[in-house]
């Protein structure tokens, strides 16, 4: 298991108790999609927003690229079953 920092952690489970704590929130965010990747894209922002700007909260755009990321691999599995296969960890974000 890697290290992560503790504030991260911290943001991560407070997003989870947020989201879990409202049907709307949570059907935006996470909707049909797979909650263990979005979670799993959500820490790997937060791990290099802390490391880059000390600071492990991701940002409106960030929220919405990860959204928009899983709701087209989801699009794509529908059409293409087992034709695609999606890892989160493949997948590299930049922001500045």
């Amino acid at each position: 298991m890697r290290n992560i920092h503790t504030d991260v952690l911290i943001y991560i489970e407070k997003l989870k108790e947020y989201i879990n704590n409202s049907d709307k929130v949570k059907k935006y965010f996470i909707g049909d999609n797979n909650e263990e990747q979005f979670y799993d894209m959500v820490l790997n922002v937060a791990i290099v927003n802390h490391y880059k700007r000390k600071e492990p909260n991701l940002n409106e755009i960030q929220f919405e690229f990860i959204k928009m990321t899983l709701d087209s691999f989801n699009e794509i599995d529908e059409f293409e079953t087992f034709i695609f296969t999606y890892f989160s960890k493949n997948i590299l974000f930049y922001f500045k």
